[in-house]
């Protein structure tokens, strides 16, 4: 497949805006694929599998119960409630009864989960900003407002 700048669009027997969707999903997927590396390293280095590492940046937004764990990784909650428990294993998660509902049992980090959850996200911030480096101003702006408008299609799609 031959590469193409920014900015190019194949046409080859396609409408222009069938062609723009297809480059948009290319580079997606490009910048995707080239994203993983740094924070996928920072990862690997506390041995999280995949589901842990979601969980860890879900519960570092805030607090949840293992059902709410279950569904936004859409796993059965048994197998949330065994990802939790290797979790607290790990001392990244601990668990906590409701102080008006003790039928309730909230998940939440631990100070060394909070750590972990802190450094890959400070991991990610540091390489995104190496990317903006050498980037001229309207460059960095034009990437700015086609973020919040792909940011902002996502809230609607997600409403």
């Amino acid at each position: 497949m031959a590469t193409r700048r920014v900015g190019q669009v194949a046409t080859g027997g396609t409408s222009s805006r069938d062609a723009l969707i297809g480059r948009f999903v290319e580079l997606v997927n490009g910048v995707s694929v080239q994203m993983r590396p740094p924070v996928v390293r920072a990862w690997s280095d506390i041995q999280l599998t995949m589901y842990q590492f979601r969980t860890l940046l879900l519960l570092a937004a805030s607090r949840r119960r293992v059902s709410d764990i279950a569904s936004h990784l859409g796993i059965r909650l048994s197998s949330a409630t065994n990802l939790a428990d290797r979790m607290e294993t790990k001392g990244l998660v601990e668990r906590v009864h409701d102080v008006e509902d003790r039928r309730v049992v909230w998940c939440k980090l631990t100070l060394a989960g909070q750590k972990e959850a802190e450094n890959l996200w400070r991991v990610n911030r540091e390489w995104l900003v190496s990317l903006t480096h050498g980037l001229p101003d309207d460059e960095l702006q034009t990437m700015v407002r086609a973020f919040e408008t792909l940011a902002g299609a996502m809230e609607r799609r997600r409403n």
